[in-house]
């Protein structure tokens, strides 16, 4: 069980497997109060690794895996979603969009994945209320996806990557990147986030639809298309 980190945690039927007990057994000790559990959003539960150690040392278990350490192989299928984002309407009819799907397509069939859902959207990396992102999170609590394939970071979100990591990790949902897949950063992505941090701002401080807020936004474009490379177009954001 020294594989195991005491601070995750785990499905309800990895943790009877670990424990070498009937799912139905492991429902029971919850009832009794033998073990301890966390009750997702989505009402399905997780049993941390703490709790399974107590309950081996108070109860012992003559079939407990290993002394619950992790070695034993994933089952397969798993399943999984494949997420792709651009910034514009224009690099989707480019096939920036499909370019990105067919790279984790490939990955998802060539580990033999199932895919359960395919998210694309046009937005802002930069938006945290995004539909695509608000769907994904939905199925992570709901339980019904282990991996999310994506081609690489910013594709995902601008900022903030750890954290959605963290955020999918407690519910045993892991995010694979296909770094070497990445194309070159365009100048256009970051002039457009860097539009969309000023407006932000502008808003808040002046009223989104204010003339001053419109006046600022139109100056730094003008601004930033002033020192854009000449020939510069819109690529994969």
């Amino acid at each position: 069980m020294s594989e195991l980190h005491e601070l995750q945690v785990v499905r309800p039927k990895k943790a009877a497997f670990l424990l070498g007990i009937h799912p139905k057994t492991l429902q029971q000790y919850a009832r009794e109060g033998k073990i301890s559990c966390i009750t997702t959003p989505g009402g399905t539960r997780r049993y941390p690794v703490v709790e399974l150690r107590k309950i081996v040392q108070q109860y012992p278990i003559e079939n407990a895996k290993g002394k619950l350490t992790d070695t034993e192989p994933e089952e397969q299928p798993k399943r999984c979603a494949l997420y792709g984002r651009v910034s514009s309407h224009e690099q989707k009819r480019n096939g920036a969009l499909q370019r990105q799907l067919e790279q984790v397509r490939s990955v998802a069939l060539k580990k033999g994945y199932e895919v359960v859902a395919e998210i694309t959207e046009v937005s802002s990396g930069l938006n945290e209320r995004r539909r695509g992102l608000q769907r994904l999170i939905t199925l992570a609590k709901l339980g019904q996806i282990d991996k999310i394939l994506i081609t690489y970071p910013e594709r995902f979100t601008r900022f903030g990557y750890r954290y959605l990591q963290h955020l999918f990790a407690f519910q045993q949902v892991t995010i694979e990147c296909m770094q070497d897949t990445r194309e070159k950063e365009p100048q256009q992505e970051l002039v457009d986030d860097l539009l969309a941090i000023i407006s932000t701002f502008a808003g808040r401080l002046y009223g989104m639809r204010s003339a001053k807020s419109r006046q600022l936004q139109k100056q730094l474009k003008q601004q930033l298309s002033a020192v854009q490379p000449p020939g510069e177009l819109r690529g994969d954001k």
